[in-house]
């Protein structure tokens, strides 16, 4: 069984314990729905360099050519220090290609190379069969409710003071 498989099967038993003041908190069933979703994640791709925020980025990018890094790192909620350092794992990677844009030296652009086009198309399926699995869990409804309401969490919750 691969790392990725066995870490998927992994799972506290959270009624074994007193959770306490945890228990009905909205943050820590949702910190742990997010870990049972990225380990199922990580289950289906079985590779351990692709984490859910490679493949965001790499599809964001796919579907905006050109975008502005910091447009991307605002896309992803991610600070503009960690989306420079996953820009360059992904320019490594030969997964990306990144420059400054004409007329504004501090403004970097991001595109897809063609090495991360083909990327993206592969992990493409597996995550389709992620997303199968995990739709089969909830409604069509549910589903759509569930992405209402988190929505409206992170729209009033994440504004900046």
């Amino acid at each position: 069984m691969s790392k990725p498989a066995q870490i998927a099967r992994q799972s506290v038993d959270s009624t074994a314990i007193d959770l306490g003041p945890l228990s009905g908190h909205l943050a820590f069933a949702v910190h742990r729905a997010d870990l049972a979703l990225r380990r199922d994640f990580m289950a289906h791709v079985g590779d351990e360099q692709i984490r859910p925020v490679v493949f965001q980025a790499l599809a964001l990018l796919g579907a905006n050519p050109g975008i502005a890094q910091s447009q991307l790192a605002g896309a992803l909620a991610i600070d503009k220090g960690t989306m420079t350092h996953l820009v360059r794992d992904l320019e490594r990677r030969g997964w990306v290609e990144s420059g400054s844009r004409f007329g504004d030296r501090r403004c970097k652009d991001v595109f897809l190379s063609p090495l991360g086009v083909q990327m993206l198309e592969r992990i493409k399926a597996a995550v389709q069969r992620h997303t199968q699995g995990v739709d089969a869990v909830l409604t069509s409804d549910e589903r759509q409710l569930l992405l209402r309401l988190l929505h409206r969490l992170e729209s009033s919750l994440g504004r900046q003071p």
